[in-house]
């Protein structure tokens, strides 16, 4: 049965990228938006801010999208930041970064994850926990340093090896103190499966020490 696209009376149906079909009304809205719609453009805007500097990283790290869902990682990525890390504080709302997640997958976490700056490098550290089930020695840490006071973020989409248990993350040189947030996940060999992310904390960069 052919489905005829475009836009047909009040409404307008077309493809999305996914491969389905969509038909929505059309019209200009004259109804004031209620209070709760526009606390939920607020989180929206302010996840979308977010996220742009890490599309790279959760196209993969959201590529497995829960069964039925019609979402593609963006989407996945978005739902899960609004309803896990968007905290709101009386009528301000802001991101929680320590719930913050660019991943979510089957693999086990890193276990025992650490972070430390030295030379204006990030040294990432974690035990490679090969007794655990699900676990394998080919596993790679994918690493995130997001920096919230200017919304950009420097990233290894393919580190080191699980049993290697260590990464170095180079930073730019800085002229003003700076709060660097930190994340740390494995990926497998072959891409198709991920663990959820780990925290590894707030490092603060201090110019004058």
């Amino acid at each position: 049965m052919s489905l005829i696209k475009g836009k047909i009376g009040g409404t307008v149906t077309y493809d999305t990228k996914l491969g389905y079909s969509v038909t929505r009304g059309i019209g200009l809205r004259t109804a004031p938006f209620t209070a709760p719609e526009l606390e939920n453009q607020k989180g929206t805007s302010l996840v979308t801010m977010f996220l742009k500097p890490v599309m790279e990283v959760i196209r993969i790290g959201f590529k497995n999208i829960p069964p039925g869902k019609p979402w593609h990682p963006y989407n996945y990525a978005s739902s899960v930041l609004k309803l896990n890390a968007v905290k709101v504080n009386g009528a301000v709302k802001k991101i929680d970064y320590a719930k913050v997640v660019f991943s979510i997958g089957s693999i086990p976490e890193p276990k025992n994850p650490t972070v430390k700056l030295l030379d204006n490098r990030l040294h990432f550290g974690w035990e490679a926990d090969l007794d655990t089930d699900g676990t394998n020695s080919n596993d790679r840490v994918m690493i995130v340093a997001y920096f919230p006071q200017i919304l950009k973020a420097l990233y290894l989409l393919n580190g080191a090896k699980r049993t290697e248990e260590k990464e170095i993350l180079p930073l730019t040189d800085f002229s003003e103190n700076t709060v660097i947030e930190t994340y740390i996940f494995y990926v497998s060999m072959d891409g198709k499966t991920l663990s959820n992310t780990s925290y590894t904390g707030q490092v603060i960069v201090d110019i004058n020490t």
